[in-house]
């Protein structure tokens, strides 16, 4: 008998089960709430924390200079009056644009993974709440490379760059753990706690301490967070199966996955303090 009309197979990796419209739903309401949550809770319910108050923008008669009006085409010429939202037709337009999709893309397709898992009883709490905690550092990093290229700023893109990228290694690590299906295994938790342990000792030598202003105090601590979150998650499971198997947490490795993580670290660490300069 042909399956339902309403039901559509799985990836193979997934088994072999349907998915219903209450679970496409579900995953289509959970993706789409997170990407429009994000950039709503942070210029609209969090806005005074990191902004200072600002003077409201007289839409009759501001006028922009900088709009260079290409995509109006025949219907406007610089000055330009207010827009919303106003773009110019140069290269790094196309950069921001393509990051833009980039990380809209990869934010979807995350939640549209990860959502499933949990709707089935598929997932791993820890690797759930790790996954979650991450959203967070990824979406401040999006923003300082926008910043960047925005304002053809690029004093302190190199570190952002440094974290933004080895960030994207643990948290595909992450999402790959999320799946019961997966084999949790000691490289793979070395992974995440390695890549997060690197992060804040960058983080930790680059603090310039209480000197900061007070947003971006608040702004180092809330990035902190998220990666001493990982380490201990990642050191708690890798306890939970030396515990399980009888041995010591360092039986759990062999000797050289021991010194390959030490001197993972070390290179991770010198190399991100080195894109400081």
């Amino acid at each position: 008998m042909p399956p339902a009309a309403d039901k559509t197979q799985t990836a193979a990796g997934d088994g072999s089960r349907s998915v219903s419209q209450k679970e496409k739903l579900f995953m289509f309401v959970v993706a789409f709430t997170s990407v429009v949550l994000l950039p709503v809770l942070h210029f609209g319910v969090l806005r005074d924390v990191w902004a200072p108050p600002k003077p409201n923008v007289n839409r009759n008669t501001c006028k922009c200079g900088c709009f260079d009006t290409i995509f109006r085409g025949r219907y406007e010429w610089p000055p330009s009056g207010y827009k919303h939202v106003y773009f110019n037709v140069t290269l790094a337009t196309l950069k921001i644009w393509l990051l833009l999709v980039l990380a809209i893309m990869a934010l979807y397709e995350s939640i549209r993974y990860v959502a499933p898992l949990i709707w089935r009883g598929k997932s791993r709490t820890p690797m759930v709440a790790l996954f979650v905690t991450s959203l967070l550092p990824h979406y401040q990093g999006w923003w300082e490379l926008f910043g960047f290229i925005n304002e053809d700023f690029y004093d302190t893109w190199k570190q952002q760059a440094f974290f933004s990228i080895t960030e994207v290694f643990s948290t595909a690590m992450v999402l790959h753990l999320v799946n019961t299906n997966s084999r949790i295994e000691p490289w793979k938790l070395l992974v995440i706690l390695n890549v997060n342990l690197t992060h804040v000792i960058v983080r930790a030598l680059g603090w310039s301490g209480f000197n900061e202003r007070s947003y971006e105090i608040l702004r180092d601590l809330t990035l902190l967070v998220p990666d001493l979150f990982h380490v201990l998650v990642a050191y708690f499971e890798l306890s939970i199966m030396a515990q399980n198997k009888g041995v010591s947490l360092k039986r759990l490795f062999y000797r050289e996955e021991i010194m390959v993580s030490i001197l993972m670290v070390a290179l991770l660490v010198i190399f991100g303090n080195l894109t400081r300069l």
